[in-house]
Formats: C-alpha cells, sequence, structure tokens
C-alpha cells in the first residue's frame, strides 16, 4: 500500500517510496522471522513433550527399579532374619551336640569294655575246651588202664583158681 501510494505521489513520493520498500523489506524479513521463530517454537514445543514424555517414562522405570529395590531388600531382611533364626537354632543344638559326643565317648569306651570282657571269656571258654578235651582223653587213657588192670585182675584171679585146685 505505502509503495501505491509513492507511486501517486510521482518525484515527491520517491523517499516514501524508498521507507515503502524498506518497510516491505523489513515486513517480509519478520514474517519469515516469525515463521522461522514459530517453526523454532514448534519444535522445542515438541522436544519439550517428547522429554516431559521421556521425563515420565523414565519416573515409571526409576519408580519401578526402585520397588524392586524395596522388594530385594525386603527378602534380604527377611532372609537374614531366618539366618539368624537358624544360627540361633543352630547355636542352641551345639550343647547338645556336645553332650551327645561324650556319650557316646562313653558308650565307646563301655563297648571296648565289653568287647574286651567278651574276648577274655571267649579265651576263657577256649582254654576250658581245651582242658575238656585233655580230660577227655585222660579219662579214655584211665578207662583202658581200667580194662588192662582188669584184664590182669581177671588173669590173677584164674591163676590163684587154678593153684588152688
Amino acid at each position: 500500500n505505502a509503495s501505491i501510494e509513492a507511486a501517486h505521489a510521482g518525484d515527491s513520493g520517491a523517499g516514501f517510496a524508498v521507507v515503502a520498500g524498506e518497510v516491505r523489506n523489513l515486513a517480509e524479513s519478520s514474517a519469515r522471522s516469525v515463521k522461522s521463530v514459530d517453526s523454532l517454537m514448534r519444535e522445542m514445543e515438541a522436544k519439550v513433550s517428547r522429554g516431559l514424555e521421556l521425563s515420565s517414562h523414565t519416573k515409571e522405570h526409576f519408580a519401578s527399579i526402585a520397588e524392586g529395590i524395596r522388594h530385594t531388600s525386603e527378602a534380604a531382611l527377611e532372609l537374614a532374619r531366618g539366618m539368624d533364626i537358624r544360627r540361633a537354632e543352630t547355636l542352641s543344638v551345639l550343647p547338645e551336640l556336645d553332650q551327645l559326643a561324650e556319650r557316646l565317648c562313653a558308650l565307646q569306651a563301655q563297648y571296648s569294655d565289653r568287647r574286651s570282657a567278651r574276648e577274655s571269656i571267649e579265651a576263657s571258654l577256649e582254654e576250658i575246651r581245651i582242658l575238656s578235651e585233655d580230660i577227655h582223653e585222660a579219662e579214655r587213657r584211665l578207662v583202658e588202664q581200667d580194662y588192662v588192670i582188669l584184664a590182669m585182675l581177671e588173669e590173677a584171679r584164674a591163676n590163684v583158681a587154678r593153684d588152688g585146685e
């Protein structure tokens, strides 16, 4: 519009035409700048929106990780409590195990004593068996000698009876 008015004014509007051209150039440059700024603003808005979206996802992931850590911590604490209970139970059983070990040692000593006594009895029984066999053999020889003596007595009686007749 300013260019049209400057053309109507003729030579006297030549300066106005230059100013009008500069204003038009400035307006076009401003329009391009506004479009460029508008485009940059949209890009920034999209990037901010994407950043918020990523931030939200990151927040959710961190919340999930924190929940996992909490569950893991609870499980570790529960495991530690269980281990403490098992440790206490184990420690409470140790004196009983010591007593059991002492009893087993005493039983082993008794068993060893009884085994020694049994072996002694077995040796004595073997000696008695051998003596019994010796006595039996001596008895057999005595019986044989008795038969020999009886035979001699019979012979002597027969001789006396013959001599006396």
